[in-house]
């Protein structure tokens, strides 16, 4: 009895999203899931940039297609490490890191930008396996360049990098990993 009460209020709410859908379209969706999974800064602006009529810009296309490929393709690197790059405010570029972590194992990472025109930059940690559209595991708060995590799971994690639109200069990214318990335990 019990399941087939919990089918019927399963469907029930499943018509209701049908009908609501189709009567409103997405919109309404959409605000639930940002209050229920809360957007982190790259996705905002990038949400900014769609809004704003921009994103089917060049420019903008080419900054989209940048923190894609860092996400699909990046750099293998072994923890800990600093790397340091150039980059063009003219040129939209994002840095993308592999890293494996352990189970465990903390991972901290710190970027430094030097540049004459100050800007966002921002800064995500992608899970094993995760596709460009897959929401980060951790991300640098709005105005932060720093960020960490502890690895709930091992394997390879991406670590991605991007100024916004128009920015660069010269970018410092440090990581360094740690074990997430310390020792003694008292």
């Amino acid at each position: 009895m019990r399941l087939r009460s919990a089918l019927a209020i399963a469907f029930v709410v499943a018509v209701a999203a049908v009908v609501v859908l189709t009567m409103f379209g997405r919109r309404p969706f959409q605000a639930i899931l940002q209050r229920i999974r809360p957007e982190t800064p790259h996705q905002r602006y990038t949400r900014s940039l769609v809004e704003g009529g921009l994103a089917h810009t060049a420019l903008a296309t080419e900054w989209l297609t940048a923190a894609t490929r860092a996400v699909q393709n990046p750099v293998t690197l072994n923890v800990p490490f600093t790397e340091e790059a150039l980059l063009d405010p003219v040129r939209p570029v994002s840095l993308g890191y592999a890293v494996t972590l352990k189970r465990g194992q903390t991972l901290s990472v710190q970027v430094t930008v030097e540049t004459d025109t100050p800007g966002r930059v921002f800064v995500d940690l992608f899970p094993p396996g995760a596709r460009p559209e897959t929401q980060p595991v951790a991300s640098a708060g709005v105005d932060e360049k720093a960020l960490s995590h502890d690895a709930r799971q091992s394997g390879v994690y991406v670590l991605r990098v991007q100024p916004e639109l128009l920015r660069g200069g010269h970018v410092r990214v440090t990581s360094a990993p740690a074990p997430s318990l310390r020792f003694p335990v008292s």
